[in-house]
């Protein structure tokens, strides 16, 4: 039995594919498994450790950052939603995080952007705008700073193993 995800077109076609769920075999269950397993250790190959901090203005901040990756976020915005101001937020930043909020701005919009090119269709240019980066060039250059690869490498070197 073949399964096309582009079959999925509506609800009800990806519910009567869930119902039949039950009727996989178990090497094909196992099969399913194994690929996500797969999928998931490669994300986790470059997981660092983060400390985030146990005060909850930096869970706030996190939060905020997290929750609007697709926006063009800017520092004053985040301190306000903390209701602290720009420079304190910048000091817990480095206090507890090590880094300064515009750094873990970018590093987490790279990290969307990593994931949107391995899990997406859209191109490169296409990523960039969705997450609020203006200049391609700009977003080039910083993906390679994070990353050490520029996007179009990156995005080369996951379908090799796609």
């Amino acid at each position: 039995m073949q399964y096309d995800p582009k079959s999925y077109t509506n609800d009800s076609v990806l519910l009567n594919s869930l119902a039949r769920t039950g009727n996989i075999p178990l090497n094909i269950l196992l099969e399913t498994k194994g690929i996500l397993c797969q999928l998931i250790s490669r994300f986790m190959s470059s997981v660092v450790k983060s400390g985030i901090s146990n005060d909850a203005r930096i869970w706030n901040a996190v939060h905020y950052i997290r929750n609007n990756l697709n926006s063009k976020i800017k520092v004053p915005d985040v301190a306000q939603y903390c209701n602290i101001s720009t420079d304190h937020l910048i000091r817990l930043f480095k206090k507890e995080l090590n880094t300064t909020p515009v750094e873990y701005i970018n590093r987490k919009k790279i990290e969307k952007a990593q994931l949107l090119l391995v899990l997406e269709t859209s191109t490169i240019k296409e990523v960039a705008y969705a997450l609020a980066f203006e200049n391609i060039s700009y977003f080039n250059k910083l993906f390679k700073t994070i990353t050490g690869k520029t996007p179009s490498t990156y995005l080369k070197e996951m379908s090799v193993y796609g």
